[in-house]
């Protein structure tokens, strides 16, 4: 298949796919607030992965006397390369709109529902990568018959735990869990989370949880409301509380089936820093091959990140494709900044 740029060239409809998974993103709330995008320019990054918080304090001297050298923080260098994740679609409308004479804006139509689509499969699949990596600290990219690597941002073990008695269970004491939750995590990492994630099924169980049931005027109980988990919560410090059940659905290659899968497995809590907040990690998006063909028209500064081209066979039946394609990978800088505590 050639490069097909009758209706639109690839720079544009890169453009186009770009601003389609940034309106994606926000529209179902990625985790991408946690783990930002950021470009780069070679798919191989070398991170120092630390520990994040604490620093040894500097020590007073006198007067005329030399400075004591810090110690220096035990982080680690690591390096990753990024994984390629693409994502193809058949222009399926394409030959009964040239059938029917169609103009040119209504195939750039099919051109860009179509894109949209690609964008989405792609995004998807660094969304489900995000999820593993804040929950289990790694990140597995399974190539199929190409085998499979897992990179490990080496998380400290006491920042993957389980409740002593799952929440499920009426003895539990889901409050004062989540209070040496947060302290572990600001003894760990020298300030509080910012954020504490937790799915509708969580939810749920601490909710209708006897020991958060609400008294009520005539002597009955009911079952907590999220307002009242909250207000309960930040009373006594607990941060703010996002409830993420995002799921998506992918091929799985060992059943040969479509399955839906959670992007973070919700029997668990995660502690975060507050959305917004850089120091946790990124997601790494570099060139990929296609960006810098000469076809592809895209400036050199603008190659890192995901790109889009249509292709057509120029033999009959002239089958038209559209290809998104992109180079990255969501990575740990500060792995001891998401806590994960299984509950259920």
């Amino acid at each position: 298949m050639a490069l097909w740029t009758d209706v639109i060239d690839p720079a544009t409809l890169t453009g186009y796919a770009r601003a389609s998974l940034e309106e994606y993103e926000q529209r179902k709330g990625s985790l991408a607030s946690f783990l930002p995008n950021e470009q780069v320019e070679d798919i191989n990054v070398r991170l120092n992965v630390g520990n994040g918080g604490l620093v040894e304090s500097a020590h007073f001297r006198a007067f005329d006397a030399e400075p004591e050298y810090g110690a220096v923080e035990a982080g680690r260098r690591k390096n990753f390369e990024l994984a390629a994740v693409s994502q193809k679609f058949a222009l399926s409308e394409y030959d009964r709109l040239r059938a029917r004479n169609a103009s040119d804006e209504a195939v750039l139509n099919v051109v860009r529902r179509t894109t949209e689509r690609a964008v989405t499969a792609v995004s998807d699949a660094v969304e489900l990568l995000r999820g593993e990596v804040i929950a289990t600290a790694q990140a597995t990219i399974d190539y199929g018959r190409a085998g499979v690597v897992v990179d490990d941002f080496e998380r400290d073990a006491d920042m993957s735990v389980t409740a002593g008695t799952l929440w499920s269970d009426g003895a539990a004491k889901p409050l004062n869990d989540l209070l040496s939750y947060v302290q572990a995590y600001g003894v760990k990492n020298g300030e509080a989370p910012g954020t504490l994630v937790l799915s509708n099924r969580v939810l749920g169980a601490l909710s209708q949880h006897a020991s958060l049931n609400t008294q009520l005027v005539n002597g009955a109980n009911r079952p907590a409301t999220l307002d009242d988990v909250r207000s309960l919560l930040s009373s006594y410090g607990i941060p703010n509380i996002q409830v993420r059940d995002r799921k998506v659905r992918r091929w799985n290659r060992d059943t040969r089936a479509a399955e839906t899968v959670s992007v973070l497995p919700d029997d668990s809590i995660y502690l975060l820093p507050a959305a917004g907040n850089t120091d946790l990690g990124a997601t790494f998006w570099a060139p990929t091959l296609g960006a810098s063909e000469q076809g592809y028209g895209i400036a050199d500064g603008d190659r890192a990140g995901i790109v889009a081209a249509v292709y057509r066979n120029d033999m009959p039946p002239h089958i038209a494709e559209v290809w998104a394609d992109a180079v990255a990978l969501p990575a740990l800088v500060n792995p001891n900044l998401a806590m994960r505590a299984k509950v259920l």
